[in-house]
């Protein structure tokens, strides 16, 4: 099982029969319906720190890592997506977008998983669509961002 990311504006994108996307962000839009996993979501007072703060990245990286990631171990949460997942791979979901890439939670999860040795590539796109005409095979791109 490999484990993505991205954001939930391109969830349509991934097929069900080959992806299990699940959200790993304090909330879900309304309009989007998949599993979610809120261990790997950001504290409140962390994204609000960040937010008031300036964007601090080195201050958000530092409390994410201490206050949520080293508080859970990266083999039960393997298990528990693959268990969510039914063993497809999984494409772990949040709000933001990857313009410049932009800086977000998911990367970190993403780093972080690779640290322990989990097949974690990275943002996945999916390109549906090629001159304007849909292809039935999507190209997979995969885009490693680490903060």
């Amino acid at each position: 099982m490999k484990i993505y990311t991205s954001y939930f504006a391109k969830t349509y994108q991934f097929p069900d029969d080959k992806y299990t996307c699940i959200a790993i962000s304090v909330g879900v839009p309304k309009a989007i319906n998949i599993k979610s996993y809120k261990k790997l979501a950001p504290l409140w007072d962390i994204a609000q720190e960040y937010k008031n703060n300036g964007g601090d990245i080195e201050r958000y990286k530092s409390r994410y890592y201490n206050e949520v990631l080293n508080q859970l171990d990266a083999d039960d949460v393997v298990k528990e997506l693959a268990s969510i997942s039914q063993d497809k791979d999984v494409v772990l979901i949040c709000y933001e977008g990857i313009k410049n890439n932009d800086f977000c939670h998911r990367h970190l999860v993403s780093q972080w998983l690779r640290e322990n040795g989990y097949d974690a590539p990275g943002e996945l796109i999916l390109n549906y669509y090629k001159n304007n005409k849909k292809i039935l095979n999507p190209v997979k791109e995969i885009t490693r961002i680490e903060f």
